[in-house]
């Protein structure tokens, strides 16, 4: 290897469905309640930053100061050079991180619709009263 990157994208499977399916769930929940759904995408990044920093710890020995992505080759080249135990260990770690990316991406496309839902419900609260007064007129 040449350089080092980001361990905690070691784990190149798909994430469970069991898993993806809890994710949608919790983002789903919390998409009416934006004070819960912050709290919840920040505890969620802190989650996955843990991962981070467990996963390129485990590799490096801290976190390097090229936190990219690696390619595959450079995965495959990392996975055979790390004895077998810690190979085990990463692969489940970034595992871990890579369930947390997703809760975090998640949580953050719940973020932002219940922003534009937030805008459209101050828009059409405006736009309401109008109606009101039309329909009020009209009878």
């Amino acid at each position: 290897m040449t350089s080092q990157f980001d361990a905690s994208f070691a784990y190149t499977g798909p994430i469970s469905e069991d898993v993806k399916a809890a994710h949608f769930h919790e983002a789903g929940l919390l998409r009416s309640m934006p004070a819960k759904l912050a709290n919840a995408k920040l505890h969620a990044n802190n989650e996955l930053q843990r991962w981070v920093l467990a996963c390129n710890r485990l590799v490096w020995g801290d976190m390097p100061a090229d936190a990219r992505r690696p390619g595959q080759s450079e995965i495959a080249a990392l996975l055979e050079q790390l004895p077998l135990e810690k190979r085990e260990r990463l692969l489940k770690e970034s595992q871990l991180a890579a369930e947390a990316r997703n809760l975090v991406t998640l949580l953050s496309a719940a973020e932002a619709e219940a922003a534009l839902r937030e805008e459209f419900e101050a828009f059409d609260a405006a736009g309401k009263e109008a109606r009101f007064e039309a329909w009020l007129a009209g009878r």
